[in-house]
């Protein structure tokens, strides 16, 4: 609770964040957090939510992921900025065979997902800072960031 908030408060959330918070690498695990070194899968994918308006927003957000039929997220929680959400959602196994084309297929159908049904049609132009789905979520090793969030939403089953 106590990083969490030295993050919210922080004039530069991203150099706090990273070196104030613990973090995940949703998908699997790697020798190094580098997608050439995936050793393997966790069979999760994470769906980041940012640039809602407010934490009451964000705290909205959480509850329509973690219910939404489609998704069924393991886990969803407020991020460090308090004002985005991120969602753990169990990956397909479309390829068998493939387990790198299964999570990066299942990030990008969960994204465009997302996308569709829940935020706002944008100016393209103004992605990097658009309410929406975070696009860097694609990248197989990203560090995902843990924060203090005492309502978030876990399934057991």
């Amino acid at each position: 609770r106590l990083l969490t908030g030295q993050v919210r408060n922080a004039p530069d959330m991203r150099t706090a964040k990273a070196t104030l918070l613990p973090y995940v690498t949703p998908c699997g695990t790697f020798t190094r957090r580098n997608s050439q070194c995936f050793l393997s899968p966790s069979r999760l994918i994470v769906i980041d939510v940012d640039h809602l308006d407010s934490y009451e927003e964000a705290a909205g957000m959480r509850r329509t992921l973690f219910d939404d039929p489609f998704l069924r997220p393991v886990l969803t929680y407020i991020s460090p900025s308090g004002r985005g959400v991120k969602a753990f959602v169990p990956t397909g196994t479309s390829f068998p065979a493939d387990e790198i084309r299964n999570i990066t297929e299942s990030i990008h159908r969960a994204m465009q997902y997302v996308e569709m049904a829940y935020t706002p049609t944008t100016d393209i132009t103004a992605r990097a800072t658009a309410k929406g789905v975070d696009g860097s979520g694609k990248d197989l090793a990203r560090a995902c960031f843990l924060s203090h969030d005492p309502e978030a939403l876990f399934r057991n089953s």
